[in-house]
């Protein structure tokens, strides 16, 4: 009689351990349905930063390629202002050559300028 509460006991304790391994096995796939999920939304992210990373790069060339762009107009705005100060005094050393040779020109004496009426430039009488 002591053999059936035996066997019962022990059928009991078997359906009780296949109940917890079946738990454990519930919980270990969950567990790895949560890593799984984990890693994707990490991957996800990290994906993510990549391309905003990338997209700033692009950014940081395109202004750096426009500053290059600038710097080169700033250069050629310095030449031609270099340019038009040099014609500017080429003129104007031109022009104090063409005085100097001018008073080159007029005699030296001691005579001095007159004026003298003629029909379009009459003098005043005082």
């Amino acid at each position: 009689m002591l053999v059936l509460p035996v066997l019962l006991m022990q059928v009991f304790l078997l359906v009780l351990l296949v109940v917890l391994l079946v738990q454990l096995v519930v919980l270990m796939v969950q567990l790895v349905i949560l890593l799984v999920q984990l890693v994707v939304q990490l991957v996800v992210q990290l994906v993510v930063l990549l391309v905003q990373l990338v997209v700033l790069l692009v950014q940081l060339v395109v202004l750096m390629v426009q500053l290059v762009i600038l710097l080169v107009q700033l250069v050629v705005l310095l030449v031609q202002l270099v340019v038009v100060l040099l014609v500017q005094l080429v003129v104007v050393l031109l022009v104090q050559l063409v005085v100097v040779l001018l008073v080159q020109l007029v005699p030296h004496s001691s005579q001095k300028w007159r004026l003298t009426a003629t029909s379009e430039f009459p003098v005043p009488s005082y």
